[in-house]
């Protein structure tokens, strides 16, 4: 497994299988969109970007064991104040087409982070550190768990995430991504 979004995560996180859709580049239309999910009350675009990847991937193989899809947490303060989960609404989208099973309640966020989005590469990892608890472990155990967010930029996020899933439960964790961000 070589790719770009894959080689964040060489060394820090066990994972199975890595991919993003996209290269993300802001002022592009599909970052318009991803923006437009995130902050703008958008929740259908996760849901359509789901069904899209969903189809376009499905073909090579890539969901191919994976017994369920488990969306990147937000901390209760946050998803009360954006009103839902943007990675939730992709993995719906996924869930939709795929016909796997998702999984939005075994892994938590623990701690109400600062926005990783203006942070720089050491700050990100710092600020992340701890954020993530496995709740129900028993819902993992032994699955091959799609973990999925909108961007990743440097991976620090996904691999807490991951972190917390590999010391809590024996599961086997692949990646995807709406998009990889450029530095």
């Amino acid at each position: 497994m070589d790719n770009s979004t894959a080689r964040l995560f060489w060394g820090i996180a066990k994972i199975e299988r890595c991919a993003s859709w996209i290269d993300y580049e802001s002022h592009t239309s599909c970052a318009k969109a991803i923006y437009a999910l995130k902050y703008g009350n958008r929740p259908d675009i996760g849901f359509a970007l789901g069904q899209l990847v969903a189809d376009e991937l499905q073909p090579t193989g890539f969901f191919d064991g994976i017994d369920c899809i488990v969306p990147l947490p937000l901390h209760r303060k946050r998803q009360r104040e954006r009103g839902y989960n943007q990675s939730r609404e992709f993995a719906l989208g996924l869930c939709s087409v795929l016909h796997i099973d998702l999984c939005d309640d075994a892994v938590e966020r623990l701690r109400n982070t600062k926005s990783q989005a203006s942070l720089v590469h050491g700050e990100r990892s710092t600020n992340i550190k701890d954020a993530f608890g496995v709740v129900r472990p028993e819902a993992l155990n032994g699955k091959h768990v799609l973990m999925v967010d909108d961007i990743v930029t440097t991976g620090a996020t996904l691999s807490e995430c991951i972190k917390a899933i590999n010391k809590d439960t024996d599961a086997r964790v692949s990646i995807l991504t709406i998009g990889r961000a450029k530095h």
